[in-house]
């Protein structure tokens, strides 16, 4: 009679030991993962965000009471055309704010060429949607939107929660 095979030449053992295997690999996959891109939308300080959320309240009711309007246009190229209707500061600050990623945020200085009338440029192409905020040099009044790669789009305070 001939010796039997050891055990590791026979493969039910082998398909035994794949799950648990593979679950070892995934874990270390995702261990990596986990730490080589770090959660950007993890925040600290809860308190800060409710005294924010008050003052943007603010602002938002501030733009309401003054009857602000803005029609915004970005171009392909990344020129910034913005029309403001209502109070007509000298220079204005727009954020274009990406939904997730926080390195792709972009602050923007419009300034007036003519009555009402702005002009900026982005610095980097815009490659998906962005939420808008039109802010007084002040700070005490935004307008929000949200726009795709380019086109048009009208800012408007948003409408009041009560």
């Amino acid at each position: 009679m001939d010796n039997p095979k050891p055990w590791y030449r026979h493969p039910a053992p082998w398909l035994l030991l794949s799950g648990p295997i593979a679950a070892v690999i995934a874990g270390f996959v995702t261990l990596w993962l986990a730490a080589e891109q770090p959660h950007a939308l993890v925040v600290d300080d809860y308190s800060k965000i409710g005294l924010t959320m008050q003052r943007d309240a603010a602002r938002d009711a501030t733009a309401r009471s003054l009857g602000l309007d803005a029609q915004l246009s970005i171009d392909a190229g990344g020129a910034i055309q913005l029309v403001l209707d209502g109070t007509r500061p000298a220079s204005l600050t727009l954020k274009l704010i990406h939904p997730t990623l926080k390195q792709f945020d972009q602050t923007i200085a419009l300034h007036e060429t003519a009555p009402g009338h702005y002009t900026g440029h982005v610095a980097q192409a815009l490659n998906g949607r962005r939420y808008v905020q039109l802010i007084a040099p002040d700070g005490t009044w935004r307008l929000d939107g949200s726009i795709g790669r380019a086109g048009r789009i009208s800012l408007r305070p948003p409408t009041d929660p009560q």
